[in-house]
């Protein structure tokens, strides 16, 4: 998994104003690839899908690769892995 992806993913998440916020995985994927088969920029499609598919709640955190990582940004990414991995 391209790990400067993962990063940008979490930045673009952290700069949501929520409290306590959780990534609808699956919107997320969607909402991505639409922009990025659009020609929309990576991180311009990033901040996109994650204002449309951010909820309240709060995401357990798990150990990826050596980085601790909300399991809901993990799961995002997996789910554009999976939806359009030319993308990635």
């Amino acid at each position: 998994m391209n790990k400067l992806l993962l990063a940008t993913l979490a930045v673009a998440t952290f700069a949501i104003p929520t409290q306590a916020a959780v990534i609808l995985p699956n919107l997320f994927a969607k909402e991505f690839c639409e922009m990025r088969e659009l020609g929309i920029s990576e991180k311009e499609a990033m901040e996109v899908a994650a204002k449309a598919s951010i909820v309240d709640g709060e995401a357990a955190q798990v150990t990826y690769q050596g980085i601790l990582i909300d399991s809901d940004v993990l799961q995002a990414l997996n789910a554009v892995r999976a939806r359009c991995p030319q993308y990635m």
